[in-house]
């Protein structure tokens, strides 16, 4: 096997891939860009949210606030009319142009009641909380369907959910490789993040119905 083709794994068929959710504060650059380069490289079933109570975004004088189900292009033209050259110059207008082509508006996790996940990211700890407390109080009391709960912590800059979403991607193909994945997760998430990334990472399996 060349080093190329080593470097480069492939998603399997869609009918096998797992349902995978992607969880940071706001759902506008870790977990969409995590969303965007898994779409990319094939994979499909893909989902990306935000536990915060609102979007935020940085600003001159404070935070921009906008609901989540706000449109990204609707953001964008917000803040090209407020001042185009000091968003432009720190790539947010950028990012919200990537955002948009991925899908319409940022959504919140506490909204989303229906869809079973079989593996969930968490990028920072607050999120992996929030998302613990809720699978073993509502959601999972009474279920028999796992999930898979990582939660790591990745600095809220474009270059780190970059690398972040580059790794998250050869965890998965990782996954993907074994027929059984689901017993051989706990193993890999040590071997693959703490002892090869040196990435600290937080695992639980919860249950929903």
């Amino acid at each position: 096997m060349s080093e190329k083709s080593k470097a480069s794994p492939s998603p399997p068929p869609l009918s096998r891939q797992m349902a995978l959710a992607l969880v940071c504060n706001s759902n506008v650059n870790r977990s969409l860009e995590g969303h965007r380069i898994l779409k990319e490289k094939g994979f499909g079933r893909v989902w990306s949210y935000g536990v915060g109570s609102k979007v935020r975004l940085p600003g001159i004088r404070g935070p921009n606030v906008y609901m989540f189900g706000t449109p990204f292009e609707a953001m964008q033209r917000d803040l090209e009319n407020k001042n185009y050259n000091w968003y432009k110059d720190r790539g947010i207008l950028d990012m919200l142009d990537r955002d948009a082509k991925v899908k319409k508006a940022p959504r919140r996790w506490q909204d989303e009641k229906k869809r079973n996940f079989d593996l969930i990211l968490a990028y920072d700890i607050r999120a992996y909380n929030i998302l613990i407390e809720e699978f073993e109080s509502s959601r999972g009391q009474l279920g028999c369907h796992p999930v898979h709960i990582i939660g790591w912590y990745v600095e809220d800059r474009y270059y780190e959910a970059r690398e972040a979403a580059e790794t998250l991607y050869k965890f998965i193909c990782k996954l993907h490789s074994f027929e059984d994945w689901q017993t051989k997760i706990a193993s890999l998430v040590d071997s693959f993040f703490e002892t090869d990334h040196k990435i600290e990472v937080q695992y639980r399996v919860c249950f929903t119905s």
